[in-house]
Order: structure tokens, then C-alpha cells, then sequence
């Protein structure tokens, strides 16, 4: 389990300047920003350094037009990441990167980036962006109807999935939020109120939710393993059901004005930034408990996860801090693998051991006490036994903790570097 209050530190990079946009590749540590610059900023080392990226983006502008808004940033583990970016409200069009933003290429919406491409498309707005599988989902709206678009071919070209306002309430469907896992599609409306339309087959048929026991648009919605949360102001709602009904959570009672901004989770955890600092549930959005150690009630404008570390972007800076289990124990979400790790404490080498019952891609980790990853391992196993001899001697002395996963099974053990 996690610490049961996370401290929070600023990013010095920063200083005092709001983020508006965050997104993270989880197993890469590959972090991306926008504040108020017409530059994106790139991290790969976890956020410790950064560097400005603008080659890429200059096609997207024209003549005396406002300088691009980085409006949405969606991506994977495998390097594909795009940005979707405006001009005030209007489209301006999709940069995406093969490469994990080392190098991109620039494309306007359903075709590539042309000197006489409109701006406009049909008088629709980008409401939402994301990614899964490979896959990009774009959610458009207008003020009275919305669509949703997937691209299976790295933003080059973009297909509307199915007809959503069959299954809505009434024809008119004005698109808030989109969230994707597998094959299951969660999308938010802003209009009509309290309503999610859904999809458990890719896309391919849809139906709605029952009616959200709050009233008011959705403007979050996350498909977290085995649950998911929407918010609607200050209302965060959980589903156990792949979003077929839903139940109100409070997340504060003292706080009845504070506002949700931001939701995002990992396999222990599920994180809210609202207009008062951050909570967290560690029991799948069941319990809410506000952790602002360090970051002193910032309104949140943007989460960002990593696998060990949660950055939160604010009105007046950056701030991470780091995920990190207390102890030995099977995290949230997985099954236990049977492993042992020794000699703890260790002096120069540790030596891994695990039983697979089938065959696997195993991912060992050992990661320090301020949750960055020292030594990354990962290789297909077959099932039985497993042993594996990692030198740690020029490790400094310390705390770490090794995590080892394979397929739906995991464990964690903490160990000492003498």
C-alpha cells in the first residue's frame, strides 16, 4: 500500500508558471508539458530535466492568426504520442510523433496538413483525446451534438464510430469526455445532463448508462482496471460496471464548493485534482482523503502518471511526488506471483527467483526511495522458474524497492543496499 499521505515537491523548471497541459508515458517515464509557451517541453529521465520541442508545430500556424494552444496530448508506451492544438476555440490540427517526441510530423483532420486547409471543421470543437492500444479517440462537439472519431493509423486518417445519438436520450448529444480500456468505450455528454453512452465492443454497438445519480454535465470521465469514475463538478461518481450504473463518492464535506478538475489512476490508486490540492482513494474510489502535503491546496490544473511518480500541474507551477509502497505485498489490481528476492540486506548482488505458470513477458524493477527507476529488466519467459543475478554493488547505499510482473501477476519487495 501507499503511504497513507504522499509529500509533494516543486519542479524548480518551472518556477512559478501555470501548466495547462501534462501527459505521461507510464513505463517510459517520458513526460510532456505546456505552459505559457508556444513551445512544448519534453522529459525523458522522469521529470528531472526538460527540453523545449517547437520543430513540428510552426506548419500549423498562418499569417497574423493567434499562436497555437496545445489543446489535448494523448499517447503510449511505444513512442506514439500527437497533440491536438487550436487556435482559441477553432482547430488548428494534429502534430504526432513516431518517436516519443523526439521528431514530428504534422497532419490537419482526415488528411495532411495543407497551406489552404481550413481551420474549421463543420463548426465542431474538440471536446476530449485520448489513446489506447495504438489507437487515437477524439470526441467533437458542438453546443447540440457530438461525435467520436478513432484513428487505427497514427492520426493519419480518423473514422466516426457508430451512431451515438441513436442510443442517446434525445438526437441532440453534446460530447464532454471520453475514456477507452480494451474494448470499452465510456463517453460523457455535457448534453443532455447525468448521461454516459457506452460501448463494450470497440465501438461497434452502443448503449447508456442509467441515469448519473448527479445532475449536471459530465466533464471527466477515466476507465481505471475494474472500476470507473466520472465527475460533474464537485460530484465524483464510481462504476463497478464498465459504466452501466453509477453511485455518488464525497469527496469532501467540508469542502462542498471545491471543484474536479483532473482524474487519473494507476493499479493502487486513483488521484482527483480539484481547486483544493489533490485526493486520493486507494480503495477504488470507494474512500477519499485530500493530500496536499506540500502543495498547499494549489488548484490542480493537470495529472500525470508514471510508473513511479505523480506529477500535478498548477495555476503556479509543477509538483511530483513519489508512488512508492511501504513494503513487501501484490499491488492493487494484480494477482500474486510467487517470488523471493535475497540476500536483504544486499551487498553487491541480489538475486531474483519466481515461478511462472505460464509463459510471460517479465518485467523486473528495482527503484529507489524517490521512486525513479535505477535497473529496468524485461524478457519472455517460459512458465516454471525463473532466476535472475542483478548486480547492485555500484548502487548507493539506501532503500529500493524490486518489483517484478508478469501477465496479471506481481510482487513487490523492499530491500536494503548496505
Amino acid at each position: 500500500m501507499f503511504a497513507q499521505s504522499i509529500q509533494w515537491e516543486r519542479l524548480s523548471a518551472f518556477s512559478s508558471n501555470p501548466i495547462h497541459v501534462l501527459h505521461a508515458t507510464p513505463q517510459r517515464g517520458t513526460l510532456f508539458a505546456w505552459s505559457d509557451s508556444t513551445a512544448l517541453l519534453r522529459s525523458t529521465d522522469n521529470g528531472a530535466s526538460w527540453s523545449r520541442i517547437s520543430t513540428g508545430f510552426e506548419p500549423l500556424r498562418k499569417n497574423s492568426l493567434p499562436a497555437n494552444e496545445i489543446y489535448a496530448l494523448a499517447g503510449q508506451d511505444s513512442g506514439l504520442v500527437a497533440v491536438m492544438t487550436r487556435s482559441q476555440v477553432t482547430l488548428r490540427g494534429i502534430a504526432r510523433s513516431t518517436t516519443g517526441g523526439a521528431a514530428w510530423m504534422t497532419f490537419g483532420w482526415n488528411k495532411p496538413y495543407t497551406p489552404d486547409y481550413s481551420d474549421l471543421l463543420g463548426g465542431y470543437q474538440f471536446a476530449d483525446f485520448t489513446s489506447d492500444a495504438g489507437k487515437f479517440y477524439a470526441a467533437l462537439t458542438t453546443s447540440i451534438s457530438g461525435s467520436l472519431y478513432r484513428s487505427q493509423d497514427s492520426g493519419a486518417s480518423w473514422q466516426e464510430l457508430g451512431s451515438l445519438a441513436s442510443v442517446a436520450p434525445n438526437r441532440f448529444s453534446a460530447m464532454s469526455a471520453v475514456s477507452v480500456r480494451g474494448d470499452t468505450i465510456l463517453c460523457g455528454l455535457s448534453f443532455p445532463y447525468r448521461t454516459v453512452l457506452r460501448s463494450l465492443t470497440a465501438g461497434k454497438t452502443w448503449d447508456t448508462a442509467s441515469a448519473l445519480p448527479s445532475v449536471g454535465s459530465i466533464d471527466k470521465i477515466f476507465l481505471a482496471k475494474g472500476y470507473a469514475l466520472a465527475a460533474n463538478g464537485n460530484s465524483i461518481m464510481i462504476s463497478f460496471d464498465a459504466g452501466r450504473t453509477w453511485q455518488n463518492r464525497v469527496l469532501s464535506s467540508s469542502l462542498p464548493n471545491l471543484s474536479i478538475t483532473a482524474i487519473t489512476a494507476n493499479e493502487s490508486a486513483a488521484f482527483v485534482g480539484t481547486t483544493q490540492g489533490v485526493f486520493v482513494s486507494r480503495d477504488s474510489g470507494k474512500t477519499w482523503h485530500q493530500e496536499n502535503n506540500g502543495l498547499v491546496n494549489q488548484r490542480i490544473t493537470a495529472l500525470a502518471l508514471t510508473g513511479t511518480m505523480l506529477f500535478a500541474g498548477t495555476e503556479a507551477g509543477m509538483f511530483h511526488t513519489a508512488l512508492m509502497q511501504t513494503g513487501t505485498g501484490v499491488p492493487l489490481g494484480f494477482e500474486k506471483l510467487g517470488c523471493a528476492v535475497f540476500p536483504n540486506p544486499a551487498l553487491s548482488a541480489l538475486t531474483v527467483t519466481a515461478r511462472l505458470n505460464a509463459a510471460s513477458v517479465l518485467r523486473l524493477s528495482i527503484i529507489n526511495a524517490h521512486g525513479n527507476v535505477v535497473i529496468n529488466r524485461q524478457e519472455s519467459i517460459n512458465a516454471g522458474e525463473y532466476r535472475a543475478d542483478v548486480d547492485v554493488i555500484y548502487l548507493p547505499v539506501g532503500t529500493y524497492f524490486v518489483r517484478i510482473e508478469a501477465g496479471t501477476a506481481a510482487w513487490i519487495e523492499k530491500i536494503v543496499k548496505h
